[in-house]
């Protein structure tokens, strides 16, 4: 009997252990790999789409460096940032620039600041006279002022920021009927002009009329100017040269008072990459822009005689007579803006450092 109870308890321990190492380890059932799932990829972000107007037709030196600023633009930013450019004042008229710049009719607008001269005083320290006849200089000397802080808070005001300095080599005469070849025969003569050059054509006799450029070669056709003042390629690009053939070469100075600026909040919508590719191709501008006016000055005047024109140079010493006649005009400047609370002396002094540095760097 005790025999019976130890064998019917060896087996029950023994059918435990059976038991229990069963239980212990589970037969493993295999994980199912998770199906793999794609990453949305990002959407790519809409191009910053800019209305560009300008008041020129293109084909001219400075609409085809325009032209190649904003295809450069385009490539550099692989499309996300476009241009639809509308010339000859298909969207706003020179006059109306600063307004549509500022209230984003347009996002960026060819702009010269002499029609505006009580709007952006201080801009307009580059369309005085007889500032400098190199136009490198011009351009590099204005670009750089854009930074100083009296500019910097004028662009803000206007809720917009220059990128190009696109000013015009010296600025001549195109006249209806003959030459001027003194200040003699300046005197009376009715001439489409502007700003501080109006004022020193005042100053030296002649009559000025302030008529927007877009309407000038109709002025010239219907006898309401005698003459029109303008650079060489700007008299070219706009035909002035067909109603008004004589050309004096004058050398009145060249312009700087002319900005390609961008409404401020169209700017802010642009990447800071973007932004500064956009900014090293505006360096490039410059001075494309400069050679281009210098390349093409002598097949301009080519131009203008094959289309019927004549050229008149003024002599040196005739030269030095208008520029003392209209002397004045910069200190008359300076004086006029302090006057008003602008620290327009500085801004002088500065652009004149500027325009001195670049005429011996070229």
């Amino acid at each position: 009997m005790r025999r019976l109870s130890v064998s019917i308890l060896a087996g029950l321990v023994a059918l435990s252990l059976v038991f229990v190492g069963a239980c212990g380890e589970p037969s493993s059932t295999p994980t199912p790999t998770p199906t793999p799932t794609e990453t949305p990829s990002a959407t790519p972000a809409e191009p910053v789409v800019i209305k560009f107007a300008d008041l020129s037709a293109p084909g001219s030196s400075r609409t085809k460096v325009m032209q190649w600023f904003c295809d450069e633009v385009e490539s550099r930013t692989d499309g996300r940032v476009t241009f639809e450019i509308y010339w000859s004042s298909g969207l706003v008229k020179g006059k109306e620039m600063l307004d549509g710049v500022s209230s984003g009719l347009t996002d960026f607008g060819h702009l010269v600041a002499f029609y505006f001269p009580d709007d952006l005083p201080v801009s307009n320290v580059a369309a005085m006279p007889f500032l400098t006849g190199d136009v490198y200089a011009m351009l590099h000397a204005n670009k750089d002022l854009f930074d100083h802080p009296a500019l910097v808070e004028e662009q803000e005001r206007h809720n917009m920021k220059y990128l190009l300095a696109a000013g015009a080599p010296s600025y001549n005469l195109f006249m209806t009927d003959g030459f001027v070849k003194n200040l003699e025969d300046l005197q009376g003569k009715r001439i489409r002009s502007f700003g501080a050059f109006a004022k020193a054509l005042t100053m030296l006799g002649a009559t000025t009329l302030s008529i927007d450029t877009g309407e000038t070669y109709d002025a010239l056709v219907r006898g309401v100017a005698d003459g029109a003042m303008n650079s060489v390629y700007g008299g070219l690009a706009h035909k002035w040269n067909e109603p008004a053939s004589y050309l004096t070469i004058a050398q009145i100075g060249c312009l700087g008072a002319v900005y390609d600026a961008i409404n401020l909040d169209t700017w802010n919508k642009i990447s800071p990459e973007d932004q500064a590719i956009i900014e090293e191709v505006a360096d490039e501008f410059t001075d494309r822009l400069a050679q281009s006016y210098q390349d093409e000055y002598a097949t301009n005047l080519d131009e203008i005689k094959a289309a019927g024109g004549s050229v008149y140079d003024l002599p040196p010493d005739e030269v030095k007579r208008w520029q003392a006649a209209a002397a004045p005009i910069h200190e008359e400047w300076v004086s006029l803006w302090e006057e008003k609370g602008y620290p327009a002396s500085e801004v002088y002094d500065e652009f004149m450092r500027l325009i001195k540095k670049y005429e011996t760097e070229h």
